[in-house]
């Protein structure tokens, strides 16, 4: 036997130079010597062990770290969030402020339309049960207007909430997340329309919220009744940032 496999692909055992490093089955750019990997959209270098290209791809939208950063020689103050180009942190801020409120001007004038919640049928049932569980504070029910509102967050209980049109946060908060009333109801409760309709129509983003270590903060779009794309957070940027509340945006497994 005369090859030897390894995580960076084979070797032969005998000493022999690096580039005949590569993978089975995987074809190699004989000029660039790089692997097209992920259906060719990403270049592997097996002399270099890793990637030379960034994920144009990736399924997190700042996905795809340029491998060649490190070529700054400033890993405190650098960063390169897309793989695309560098920044530096007393820029980076500004820019990504600026990139957010262009986005959400474009997505307001180009998606006016709300969230559909597909399941309206049960509202009257699911409207009752609302009701019944914040009555008997079971279900906490409140709009989040500051950051201190964030703070009040328990971060022993679930919390879902929903985000309107018209700029309202809402949340329902219980210990026990399968009794807790749905999204659906929820949104009714913003407007508290208490019908089959009410304020529904103009959700634009649903999902839940966590509390984590040091009171971080983190959303996804996880919502049965709405199935919001994760894209949909974003919306929330420009309210997010008038309250000073910083949040981590998660991808709801499936969405």
């Amino acid at each position: 036997m005369n090859t030897a496999y390894s995580p960076y692909g084979y070797r032969r055992t005998q000493p022999a130079p690096i580039t005949v490093l590569g993978f089975t089955g995987q074809f190699l750019d004989g000029v660039l010597q790089c692997h097209a990997l992920g259906n060719g959209r990403r270049l592997y270098s097996p002399c270099l062990m890793r990637f030379i290209s960034p994920d144009v791809l990736s399924p997190f939208l700042k996905g795809g770290i340029n491998a060649y950063a490190y070529c700054l020689n400033d890993p405190v103050n650098g960063l390169d969030p897309t793989g695309n180009w560098p920044i530096f942190r007393n820029g980076a801020r500004p820019v990504g402020r600026l990139v957010q409120r262009v986005a959400s001007l474009y997505k307001s004038l180009t998606e006016d339309r709300g969230l559909t919640n597909n399941q309206y049928w049960n509202m009257a049932e699911e409207m009752a049960h609302a009701k019944a569980q914040v009555k008997k504070a079971s279900t906490q029910y409140r709009v989040v207007t500051s950051k201190s509102g964030f703070e009040q967050l328990d971060p022993g209980l679930n919390h879902k909430f929903v985000f309107t049109q018209e700029e309202k946060f809402v949340v329902f908060s219980s210990r026990d997340d399968p009794t807790m009333p749905s999204h659906g109801s929820l949104a009714e409760f913003s407007g508290l329309g208490y019908g089959t309709k009410g304020l529904g129509e103009s959700v634009i983003s649903a999902g839940y919220v966590f509390i984590g270590d040091g009171g971080k903060i983190s959303l996804n779009n996880h919502s049965g009744h709405f199935q919001p794309p994760f894209e949909n957070l974003y919306k929330l940027s420009g309210f997010l940032e008038g309250i000073g509340v910083e949040v981590n945006y998660i991808r709801a497994f499936g969405s």
